[in-house]
């Protein structure tokens, strides 16, 4: 066998291995986009009902306490209070303002009160379709500039599709995608298409590490938490935004009442 021939033929068992292996790292990489849109996407919904139910009640908080400090800080030393005993005994009031897991509250739910809005619950049809338009256009799995850059915005429609849980968006996407991104041209050498395909594969391990930062980063997030902790009450029966709302406007009412009571003695003064 001629040098030549066995440069060829090395090179070609080198490509069909590195095919084999971008193949499982594709594989991995639509699971993982997957994984981390579907996290994404519950944690947006839920941030969605939070701010519904504690929104305007953290705004109100915020209103009132400035108004107690002003206040506060309206007193004089002649007053009951000094200013500084005033303000440190509204901020110990205030920073100690967290959910009380002990503390019971009515029944009433935060959806009877509040409206709920839909969970995101794809399906696995969803998730195929998903998965399918991952698998084809994913911008890592092209080296072409250009076509990267399409592939970008699809990829974000498809998303934002995928958290619609809107599955005829998706089909249309696929649609898309296949009329404006042809399959790889198989007609370049065994040694261009080696070299494409290394470079597919780092893009590809280089997305990977991304997602796995973006993945930990949402699962440790102070939303995350939050939402973990609600899942947990609401298999005990409760519902931990409901009462977080009640504690809330327990703490509004209260601040009312203090705010009454130094407009009052701003008044005697």
């Amino acid at each position: 066998m001629s040098t030549v021939t066995e440069t060829a033929t090395l090179d070609r068992a080198e490509l069909v291995r590195r095919q084999a292996e971008l193949k499982a790292l594709q594989q991995s990489l639509t699971e993982q986009e997957l994984e981390l849109s579907t996290l994404h996407n519950e944690l947006q919904i839920f941030e969605n009902v939070y701010n519904r139910i504690m929104g305007e009640r953290q705004n109100e908080l915020e209103r009132l306490k400035k108004r107690v400090l002003d206040f506060a800080a309206g007193f004089d030393s002649s007053g009951s209070q000094t200013v500084s005993d005033q303000q440190k005994n509204f901020e110990k009031d205030w920073e100690n303002f967290s959910f009380d897991e002990s503390e019971e509250t009515d029944d009433t739910g935060s959806a009877d009160i509040f409206g709920e809005g839909d969970p995101f619950t794809p399906d696995e049809t969803l998730k195929k379709l998903f998965r399918e338009a991952a698998r084809k256009f994913h911008p890592d799995l092209t080296t072409d500039t250009e076509e990267r850059e399409k592939r970008h915005d699809l990829m974000a429609r498809l998303n934002a599709a995928y958290l619609e849980m809107d599955s005829e968006k998706i089909r249309a996407l696929i649609d898309e995608g296949e009329a404006n991104f042809p399959e790889e041209d198989k007609s370049h050498s065994v040694r261009q298409q080696l070299s494409r395909v290394l470079k597919q594969t780092g893009q590809v391990r280089h997305r990977l590490l991304q997602i796995e930062k973006k993945i930990e980063q949402l699962r440790n997030s102070d939303m995350a938490r939050l939402k973990t902790y609600c899942n947990k009450g609401e298999t005990e029966g409760r519902d931990v935004l409901q009462e977080m709302a009640d504690e809330a406007q327990e703490k509004i009412d209260s601040l009312k009442m203090r705010v009454a009571r130094l407009a009052s003695d701003c008044s005697i003064l």
